[in-house]
């Protein structure tokens, strides 16, 4: 039996999150395992934002609204206030999987481990539909192709978290630059298979390609890694921006997605109100 049982801190970055916020919360206030410290850093939200902040005070360990300089400036607030063993970082527009998922992740926890890794869902907001984000490329670090780790699927020692802060120079990337920083300085990882976070498509790094692949080159010259973006991804970029300009992306990415895609499958979950279980389309 694991009596390992560490204060996981969750820190969740907002702005004008109204319509899925609630979600979010909703979804940490379920948990059924007690050790919990949330922190809501909010960037000076001027919708309902706040208003569903001060709704879940309750469980809210700290919360403040005011400017900042972006997600990654947000997480780096968040980690200061932070008193957790391990720090957890959800947008708010993500949602926990399950009420047992931290208890899960916990019982997978040990204190030799600086960093778990697990999958996540990520969650196309357009059609419904889910596709499972893996782990599996970093578990051998001899065979590690370069690419990120679901970042809301890290649960992270704080003191990594201070000693590598986010680079707020970087608008989409600063985690997968974090996570170089951690995988390659020889920090202990253990990774499971099993999904933690509904990851919604909306982030910025679902959908800004063009800054991403530009941060992504600079991390990867930072460590000298010997990648680039594929010819193939470039015809998949010039492809989508086509569609976008005559109207048809969306009723195209569906269709591929439900009919082409084996791997993406209809959105399903236990969680009361969830926006996607209401709007799947069956």
């Amino acid at each position: 039996m694991n009596n390992f049982k560490p204060k996981i801190t969750i820190i969740i970055a907002t702005y004008n999150s109204e319509k899925t916020l609630e979600q979010t919360l909703a979804s940490v206030a379920g948990q059924i395992y007690s050790n919990i410290e949330l922190i809501v850093i909010d960037g000076g939200s001027t919708d309902l934002t706040v208003d569903i902040i001060r709704k879940y005070e309750n469980i809210i360990s700290y919360w403040e609204t005011e400017p900042d300089e972006g997600v990654y400036d947000a997480f780096n607030k968040g980690v200061k206030h932070a008193t957790g063993e391990y720090v957890q970082f959800l947008g708010s527009d993500d949602c926990l999987c399950e009420a047992t998922t931290i208890e899960y992740v916990v019982a997978n926890l040990s204190d030799e481990i600086d960093v778990l890794s697990a999958t996540v869902w990520l969650v196309d907001e357009k059609t419904n539909l889910q596709y499972l984000l893996n782990n599996s490329h970093a578990v051998d670090k001899k065979s590690f192709d370069g690419r990120m780790i679901p970042h809301p699927g890290m649960f992270v020692k704080r003191e990594l978290l201070l000693k590598h802060p986010f680079d707020i120079s970087y608008q989409i990337a600063a985690d997968y630059l974090f996570f170089l920083e951690c995988y390659f300085e020889n920090a202990r990882f253990a990774f499971i298979d099993k999904p933690v976070v509904f990851f919604s498509s909306c982030g910025i790094s679902s959908t800004n390609e063009v800054k991403l692949n530009e941060e992504n080159e600079k991390i990867w010259r930072k460590f000298h890694l010997d990648l680039k973006i594929t010819e193939d991804n470039m015809t998949k970029h010039l492809l989508k921006n086509f569609l976008k300009g005559i109207g048809l992306f969306e009723v195209a990415r569906y269709l591929i997605n439900r009919y082409l895609r084996e791997k993406w499958v209809p959105h399903i979950c236990e969680w009361t109100g969830c926006r996607w279980c209401r709007n799947r389309r069956d």
